[in-house]
């Protein structure tokens, strides 16, 4: 079964409406892996990264290959200047997001043994 992380960034405390939304999910396999990066709260709908879930598909999940997955998904995004953090800040926030995410993933799977 998937394992996955879930991940938002919250302008206040006191308000829980996201200013990013980061889903991210992998069944791992023995040699390719089925990975999700799903990125919202950025328009009107979320946003797959195709490009970064091909490149965490096979390998050992490195740190350089977790950044190269999270600079990906900050392209892949074009978000609304309608929050607080503004069109940067969030494109900042999915990188940062998306790479913790990652980490946390990455050190779950590996540590439980469910990596092939």
């Amino acid at each position: 079964p998937p394992v996955g992380v879930f991940r938002k960034w919250l302008g206040r405390a006191t308000i829980d409406f996201p200013e990013v939304n980061v889903a991210v999910s992998v069944s791992p396999g023995s040699e390719l892996r089925v990975v999700k990066i799903v990125v919202s709260a950025l328009g009107p709908a979320p946003v797959r990264v195709p490009e970064a879930e091909n490149l965490l598909a096979t390998g050992r999940w490195t740190q350089e290959e977790l950044q190269l997955a999270a600079d990906l998904a900050r392209r892949a995004v074009h978000p609304y200047d309608n929050g607080q953090l503004g069109v940067i800040g969030r494109q900042r926030a999915v990188r940062e997001l998306v790479y913790g995410a990652l980490s946390d993933l990455r050190d779950n799977v590996w540590k439980k043994g469910v990596q092939g």
